[in-house]
């Protein structure tokens, strides 16, 4: 045991190297500073003309759910992450060696242990290049800030310059900034790992790289459409439970208030369920798909 562990760290180490040299990485996080950049700039603008803060810790801000368009920042930010995962297991002209030295078991551990640390990295590089980006205007001894506030309270000033941003209202009303980035730093790393996990598995068990990716697409394309009807009324609120990329949202839980849909407990067991539900069938069905690894050197 202690052996094949060994040998998935090997693997693992191997894979971070190779995306270390992938152009497709760092296209995608120059995707996403800019994105940031477009989303949270705004808050600069403001906070300077007006001389209002605004927290370091905006990952709640940044994963907070909307109606269909107004949802696009995270949206869009899962879509990076999948972008990253799109080529799972990431065969190469290696793979056909790797796993006949580590063996084909140690391989997809090596693999998943890749897809567990990037899933944990990408939110940690959110939260550095947030803060960066939003540093002339930091302050540390008012919450949230000033600036984040008037857009809870949707003031007219406030929203003029930053009318594309949805507040996550209820977290910035009930909750310290730090307690919601620690939750939602959490939740987001869960569900980047969740849908590396699906894209893994789908392009694993159909031989194809488009299919798992479609599947991850789908997945994340729910959630602004079960924020649209979920918030219409409490008989819509079952919806928030089949939609993972929504359990990011810190919104609806219930630490906000008692009517929300998701218990923090709901949340991370879901995470972690679906996840090892995945994780073993993609051990199950991995060692069968021996003719996928040697596609690798093809």
């Amino acid at each position: 045991m202690v052996s094949w562990f060994k040998k998935g760290l090997v693997i693992a180490k191997n894979q971070l190297y190779k995306t270390g040299k992938d152009s497709r990485l760092w296209i995608s996080l120059i995707l996403a500073v800019c994105i940031l950049i477009q989303y949270l700039a705004p808050l600069n603008l403001y906070g300077v003309k007006f001389h209002a803060g605004t927290t370091p810790f905006l990952l709640p801000v940044l994963y907070a759910d909307g109606y269909i368009s107004n949802g696009l920042l995270k949206v869009l930010l899962y879509l990076v992450i999948i972008a990253v995962f799109c080529d799972a297991p990431f065969l190469s002209g290696q793979t056909a060696y790797e796993a006949v030295r580590s063996g084909v078991s140690a391989w997809h551990l090596g693999k998943i242990l890749y897809l567990w640390l990037m899933s944990f990295l990408y939110p940690l590089f959110l939260s550095l290049v947030s803060f960066l980006i939003v540093l002339p205007t930091v302050t540390v001894h008012d919450l949230w800030g000033s600036t984040l506030r008037g857009l809870a309270a949707f003031d007219g000033s406030v929203l003029y310059y930053t009318s594309s941003l949805m507040p996550p209202v209820k977290v910035i009303l009930s909750i310290y900034p730090w307690s919601a980035h620690l939750l939602t730093f959490t939740a987001s790393a869960l569900s980047n790992v969740l849908i590396g996990h699906l894209i893994y598995f789908g392009n694993l068990f159909t031989g194809k790289s488009s299919i798992g990716t479609a599947a991850a697409v789908l997945m994340v394309m729910l959630d602004p459409i079960v924020e649209y009807w979920g918030s219409s009324g409490a008989f819509f609120h079952w919806l928030y439970r089949i939609s993972p990329v929504t359990w990011s949202s810190i919104e609806h839980w219930k630490i906000v208030g008692s009517a929300e849909p998701l218990s923090p407990a709901f949340v991370f067991r879901g995470y972690l369920l679906l996840t090892a539900l995945l994780e073993g069938a993609i051990f199950l069905t991995g060692p069968k798909r021996r003719s996928i690894l040697s596609a690798g050197t093809q």
